[in-house]
């Protein structure tokens, strides 16, 4: 199990520096958001240089103090420089995508490439009990986060390459491989017309493997940003690409589609969140999902601290209910990340039919809509949906239990991270009132009433 949510903010703070052998070494004191996890590290101009390049795909302006070739020892311009390189940290630090993908984790962690390596190794090991698959190639970054592997393999018989991906366990993990394995396999024959199928699946003590067709045309992500599914996921979905936008009949077809799947996977207690556009293709009859299986890793999404801060978040369903309004303003605006710090202006500049169910979903007065509420909702009359062939879905006790336990430990954790983060805000808006200039006045003229009835 991993030992660290990979979604908790990176919290760094550049506390001091050293000259050793004619270079600066700036030493950053880390830790991770919401969990008691600190080390410190010590990196030069040259890491932070490095980082840099290896970000710029991604369009986002990070403000990295340039070069400089002489002068660059004297205290007061290392001084000036280690403002800067705190503010190019701090912008790295603030977006939920990028402190999760491998080029920050090899920056701030201090074994970062030998346990990407470490886990590349471990995805392959699997793939020597299925002796008809060939392994061709490592793929590139084809998603977020730096623990999820992606290599392209052939079958020895049909020659018919197809893309595996792997995925560790996270830190909501409370099941055994054979008890997953078992949920795969119910996955499998429940033929639910939106869940893509997969060639092969399989748990073992590390983490959960697919294999599945590789879609030529990507996913509906690749579609929007109109990009090659092969291509690095930081230089397909950069903030300078354009982003095309699905016109208001096909939006609202895929988005009943989605609610329908996601309907299906409540009901059998799969606390399916990880809805997004990067695993959702278009087929002839509307869409349908994949990597639904990774859930059973326990990772969290990259926007559980999003919900943690919502304080009307309390359920599974609500979950998925967020998860799903993410998705949703994606593929209206083009942007992968609601900006919840300013939700209204968000919401203000979307077509306005869909304002009301936004705010629902995103500024919510008391609860979240359910599922089926926004299933019924007016923008989805009359979108037709392809239904399941059986009508009534038999799940096997074990299976039941077993998901019901993933469904607790996810939500027990959940529970017990935003109280910890309340706590947090409650003890930071605490110090700032005791600072603050009116409370100081307060605090003195007390003082100066009690003086007054001091006798000597």
């Amino acid at each position: 199990m991993a030992t660290t949510d990979i979604t908790h903010t990176i919290i760094c703070k550049i506390t001091g520096w050293s000259i050793v052998s004619g270079h600066v070494e700036y030493e950053i004191r880390c830790e991770r958001a919401l969990a008691k996890e600190k080390w410190t590290i010590k990196r030069r101009y040259k890491d932070f240089f490095r980082l840099n390049i290896q970000l710029l795909p991604f369009g986002l302006d990070l403000n990295l103090p340039p070069k400089k070739t002489f002068g660059n020892l004297k205290a007061a311009f290392i001084e000036e420089r280690k403002d800067g390189l705190q503010v190019f940290l701090d912008k790295i630090t603030v977006h939920p995508l990028l402190y999760c993908c491998s080029a920050v984790h090899r920056f701030f962690a201090e074994n970062g490439e030998d346990e990407i390596t470490g886990l590349y190794k471990s995805s392959l090991l699997p793939l020597r009990n299925y002796r008809n698959y060939i392994l061709i190639k490592r793929m590139p970054e084809m998603g977020w986060r730096y623990c999820k592997m992606y290599s392209l393999v052939s079958h020895s018989a049909t020659k018919k390459q197809q893309l595996y991906s792997w995925l560790n366990y996270g830190n909501d993990s409370c099941l055994n491989p054979t008890e997953i394995n078992d949920i795969l396999l119910f996955l499998k024959n429940l033929h639910c017309p939106y869940l893509s199928e997969s060639s092969l699946t399989f748990a073992d003590q590390n983490g959960i493997g697919v294999i599945k067709d590789h879609w030529s045309t990507g996913c509906l992500r690749d579609q929007l940003y109109k990009r090659s599914p092969d291509d690095n996921f930081w230089e397909k979905y950069g903030m300078d690409n354009e982003c095309f936008i699905l016109n208001s009949t096909d939006l609202r077809f895929i988005i009943r589609q989605i609610l329908e799947v996601l309907y299906i996977l409540h009901s059998i207690s799969y606390p399916f969140v990880f809805i997004h556009c990067g695993n959702i293709r278009i087929t002839d009859i509307g869409c349908e999902i994949s990597d639904y299986e990774f859930t059973l890793t326990g990772q969290s999404t990259f926007n559980r601290p999003a919900m943690i801060r919502m304080k009307q978040i309390n359920s599974i369903e609500d979950m998925m209910v967020y998860n799903f309004g993410q998705l949703m303003y994606e593929m209206i605006s083009g942007v992968i990340v609601f900006p919840d710090y300013c939700a209204d202006e968000a919401i203000r500049k979307l077509p306005a039919s869909y304002q009301p169910l936004f705010k629902s979903i995103f500024l919510p007065e008391s609860k979240l809509p359910s599922l089926s509420e926004l299933m019924s909702h007016s923008l989805f009359n009359n979108v037709p949906v392809a239904r399941m062939s059986q009508k009534s879905i038999q799940i096997p006790g074990t299976v039941k239990a077993s998901l019901e336990k993933l469904s607790d430990q996810i939500l027990k954790r959940f529970v017990a991270d935003r109280s910890t983060f309340n706590e947090k805000q409650n003890r930071e808006h605490f110090k700032e009132m005791m600072h603050s200039d009116f409370e100081k006045q307060r605090r003195k003229e007390l003082v100066l009433a009690e003086l007054k009835n001091v006798k000597f």
